[in-house]
């Protein structure tokens, strides 16, 4: 009977590796918008994406943490400190695209 308990916990160690196997970490491009550089933008391409309630994004000052949940994970420290409350995030559905827009601590031009 020890056989039979041992095949289905392999089989669930397997389906859950190849879960693991798909999260991939998005394409994505820092834009700089405003015309003195006073926001940064974020464009993270999600092609897997249905709909944006489907992506879940945390950003802080010096931070953004994207998941998709079994599909995208991303971590990007940003190049410039942000302002966390005024970060605005809308998900482009015609070319699957996760805009994020994060206005600048002091408005400094970001370094690419």
């Amino acid at each position: 009977s020890a056989d039979g308990a041992a095949g289905p916990a392999r089989a669930l160690i397997e389906e859950i590796a190849s879960v693991e196997a798909l999260v991939e970490e998005p394409k994505y491009e820092w834009v700089s918008s405003g015309d003195d550089g006073s926001n940064l933008q974020l464009r993270i391409y999600l092609p897997r994406v249905k709909a944006g309630a489907d992506v879940d994004v945390h950003a802080s000052e010096d931070a953004v943490h994207l998941v998709a949940e079994g599909l995208y994970e991303l971590k990007l420290a940003l190049p410039v400190p942000v302002l966390g409350d005024g970060t605005r995030c809308r998900f482009l559905k015609k070319s699957k695209t996760m805009l994020l827009t994060m206005p600048t601590a002091n408005g400094v031009q970001a370094r690419s």
